[in-house]
């Protein structure tokens, strides 16, 4: 199943984890990393995860947003991009049943990084070869009111 233009939440099938940027950042320009966020992340942001805006491209591919950053690949990681539009990626965005789906760009996957145990960020979200669960993901649709 395809997914439509809107705002959605992104879950890791690893860990349950929220996918985004970590709420602690530099404050300069460069691009961000994006992680599955422990629960002292989304503590910080008073229990509200990150939320991501999908839009729909042709050729069925996707602009995924997170933090108003576009988000692409550098130094082989997900990464929110500030100014360089040129450097964001057209997500393909795959269904693989059970309301999972899979994330790639030019043939490389998102998967969570498994070197992750000392980073208080949680694990990054790296593009590479599929890793099983850690390259599946779970797309949560908000429901926004009039």
């Amino acid at each position: 199943m395809s997914l439509g233009n809107g705002t959605y939440l992104i879950q890791s099938k690893a860990n349950g984890a929220p996918i985004g940027r970590h709420p602690v950042e530099d404050k300069s320009l460069i691009p961000k990393e994006v992680f599955a966020l422990p629960q002292n992340a989304i503590n910080i942001m008073d229990g509200r995860q990150p939320e991501w805006t999908l839009q729909k491209l042709e050729g069925g591919k996707y602009r995924l947003t997170i933090g108003n950053t576009s988000t692409g690949v550098v130094n082989g990681g997900v990464r929110g991009i500030f100014f360089d539009h040129s450097e964001a990626a057209e997500w393909s965005v795959e269904s693989v049943g059970n309301e999972l789906y899979e994330v790639s760009f030019d043939g490389k996957f998102w998967t969570l990084a498994s070197d992750s145990a000392d980073d208080f960020r949680g694990p990054k979200v790296l593009v590479g070869e599929k890793q099983g669960d850690a390259s599946l993901f779970r797309f949560i649709r908000v429901a926004r009111g009039n």
